[in-house]
């Protein structure tokens, strides 16, 4: 009787590569985005590079970015496929698709890529269309090793200057909530006068926090708008103001802003005037929240942002 043959076991990839070791094929497969480092056997490559996973029995189960730290691989694909200039291209366009939903032509900043959820994990990616200068200005913030990846970064850039970018400003990867964004190409102007649902809005794309401003408020401050008719309102860490404008505009009676950085404060105050509203309906202070609220003594207001 033939003796039965023996499976051989999958060879492993060349390249780098990176090997599970605790059943996480499911989760994988279902779109989790990053496998932790704990959960890893044999890694093979630098963090950064491009790398194939493989599953507990060698097979190829995704590809996508080794990383540093406690995530020790960032999931870019399922598919045995490169990941270069098709992909990057295809999952700008993805995003990009997706915003035409939801951001209308009175708005002219907003997030084109947010990291896992558009699949580019380690990126994020803010537009900025200057109502002044007319130049279109992304914001790159690099979360991990990704940044490293000169392929992923050159094929990025030419899907953005394909949708009409002038400039690219890039923030410190290293996490740093000071660290000041960085000029990679193009000119851009450091004050920025953007649409939001036509409201105005003025930020400082090189000192200013996050990304210049906190797109992701967007649905936040339409909301604020509908409710602040006839109301005093108080927005306390106001940074540049975007809740203290909404609700100048939806006719506040008054609104006073706060916030610990003076240069924000003076944001809020130019974006105030850029939207028509009464100056007079408006005070804006440079304080720290805690010490205003204990020296407000008994003022009241009808509407609190915090």
């Amino acid at each position: 009787m033939a003796r039965e043959k023996r499976r051989s076991a999958p060879k492993a990839p060349r390249g780098p590569h990176a090997r599970l070791a605790k059943p996480l094929e499911r989760a994988v497969a279902e779109g989790h985005p990053w496998v932790f480092r704990d959960a890893l056997g044999a890694v093979r490559g630098r963090p950064g590079e491009v790398a194939t996973l493989l599953d507990r029995k060698g097979r190829f189960l995704a590809r996508g970015v080794l990383e540093r730290g406690p995530i020790g691989f960032r999931v870019w694909t399922l598919e045995d496929e490169p990941v270069g200039a098709a992909l990057v291209a295809r999952r700008i366009a993805e995003a990009r698709a997706l915003r035409a939903l939801v951001v209308g032509p009175e708005t002219s900043a907003y997030r084109l890529v947010n990291g896992e959820g558009d699949r580019m994990p380690g990126l994020t990616v803010d537009l900025y269309g200057d109502e002044e200068s007319g130049r279109r200005v992304a914001v790159l913030r690099i979360d991990g090793a990704v940044g490293g990846n000169g392929a992923i970064r050159e094929a990025l850039d030419e899907a953005l200057r394909g949708l009409g970018v002038d400039a690219l400003l890039v923030r410190d990867p290293r996490g740093d909530a000071d660290a000041k964004v960085q000029p990679a190409w193009g000119e851009a102007p450091r004050r920025v006068v953007v649409r939001e649902r036509g409201m105005q809005l003025v930020a400082d794309l090189l000192a200013g926090q996050k990304t210049g401003l906190f797109l992701d408020h967007r649905v936040s401050r339409a909301r604020v708008r509908e409710l602040a008719e006839g109301r005093r309102v108080l927005n306390l860490y106001a940074y540049t103001g975007g809740f203290s404008v909404a609700a100048g505009l939806g006719g506040a009676r008054h609104v006073t802003t706060v916030d610990v950085a003076p240069g924000a404060i003076g944001l809020a105050d130019e974006s105030w005037v850029a939207n028509g509203l009464d100056p007079a309906a408006h005070r804006a202070l440079a304080a720290d929240v805690p010490t205003f609220l204990n020296d407000a003594g008994r003022a009241r207001w009808d509407l609190v942002v915090a």
